[in-house]
C-alpha cells in the first residue's frame, strides 16, 4: 500500500485468466479511490473571505461578534478585508483608518520587535508580502503582539493602514 494524502491507496492485481476476478478487482480499486477522494475532500480547508466598507458594516454582519474582526479597531476603520478558516481559527485582516485620528492600538497589544512576530499561516492577494517583515532592520510597520502573543498587529501609522492576524 502506498499513502496518498494521508489515505492508504489499495492496489489489487487480478488474474488475466479470470475476467470476473478482474472486474471485482477494478470495483474494489474504484471504491477505494472514491473513499480516498471523499476523505481528502473532507480534510480540505473552507477559508472564507469578506470585504466590509466600514467597521460598522462588519459589526452589523456579525464579524465582530464571531471574532473574525477585533472589537478594538478604530471607530473610523474602513475598507476591511478579512479572511479566516473556521476550522483552525486562523485569520488575516487588513484595514485602513484616517491618519488624522491618531489611533492607538488596544492596551491588550504590546509593541514588539519585528523578529518576534510569527507569520499568519495564510495569505490573500491583498496581503502584503513584507508582513511580517523579512528584513527586521527596515520594517515599514510598527509591530504588536496582542492577547498574549496569540494575535499580531502591524500598523503603518503614516499611511493609515493596519494588518491583524491570528496564526493558530
Amino acid at each position: 500500500m502506498e499513502g496518498v494524502g494521508g489515505v492508504a491507496a489499495v492496489s489489487t492485481i487480478a488474474s488475466v485468466s479470470n475476467p470476473k476476478s478482474a472486474d471485482m478487482a477494478k470495483g474494489r480499486v474504484g471504491l477505494a479511490l472514491a473513499v480516498a477522494g471523499i476523505l481528502i475532500a473532507g480534510c480540505s480547508s473552507q477559508e472564507q473571505e469578506t470585504h466590509y466598507i466600514s467597521l460598522t458594516a462588519a459589526q452589523m454582519a456579525g464579524a465582530v461578534h464571531q471574532g473574525w474582526v477585533p472589537e478594538w479597531l478604530p471607530k473610523n476603520a474602513h475598507n476591511l478585508k478579512e479572511k479566516h478558516d473556521p476550522d483552525t481559527s486562523r485569520s488575516i485582516l487588513r484595514f485602513n483608518f484616517p491618519e488624522s485620528d491618531k489611533w492607538v492600538p488596544s492596551s491588550s497589544c504590546l509593541r514588539i520587535h519585528p523578529s518576534e512576530v510569527r507569520g499568519p499561516g495564510m495569505t490573500a492577494p491583498w496581503w502584503p508580502k513584507d508582513v511580517p517583515s523579512p528584513n527586521a532592520a527596515t520594517p515599514r510597520h510598527t509591530y504588536y503582539a496582542c492577547s498574549g502573543a496569540r494575535e499580531f498587529l502591524a500598523v503603518d501609522f503614516p499611511h493609515g493602514e493596519a494588518l491583524y492576524w491570528r496564526p493558530q
